[in-house]
C-alpha cells in the first residue's frame, strides 16, 4: 500500500517552501523593494500592496452596490413569496458584509503598512 503525502498531491513541496520563504523575506525585510527596474520603474512592496487593495476596493464597491440593488428589487417584487424575500435579504446582507470586509481590509492594510514602513 502506497502512502500519499501532501506534497505528492501539491507537487514539489520544495518549490512551495522556496516561494513562501522569498515572500516572507521580502515582507519582513527592513528595506523591502521589488526589482521592477526591467520594466522601467522601481516600485516598493508597500506601493504594490496599496495598488492591489485600491483596485479591489474600486471593483468591489460597484459590484456590492449592484447586488444590493438586485436584492432590494427581489425583496420589493416578492409579494407573498417568502423564499424570494429571504433571497433578497441575503443579497442585501451579503453586499453590506462584502463592502465592510473590503473597507476593513483596506484599514488593516493601511495600519500594517504604517507600522512596518512608518508614516
Amino acid at each position: 500500500m502506497r502512502r500519499i503525502r501532501i506534497y505528492d498531491t501539491l507537487g514539489n513541496m520544495n518549490i512551495i517552501n522556496v516561494i513562501l520563504s522569498i515572500i516572507m523575506q521580502k515582507a519582513f525585510a527592513q528595506d523591502a523593494t521589488l526589482d521592477t527596474s526591467k520594466f522601467g520603474m522601481n516600485i516598493e512592496i508597500d506601493q504594490i500592496v496599496q495598488n492591489i487593495v485600491n483596485v479591489l476596493l474600486v471593483t468591489i464597491v460597484p459590484v456590492a452596490t449592484a447586488l444590493f440593488a438586485v436584492g432590494a428589487f427581489l425583496y420589493i417584487i416578492s409579494g407573498e413569496k417568502e423564499d424570494r424575500k429571504n433571497q433578497g435579504k441575503d443579497f442585501m446582507i451579503g453586499a453590506l458584509i462584502g463592502t465592510a470586509v473590503v473597507v476593513g481590509a483596506k484599514g488593516i492594510v493601511n495600519l500594517t503598512m504604517y507600522f512596518i514602513y512608518g508614516g
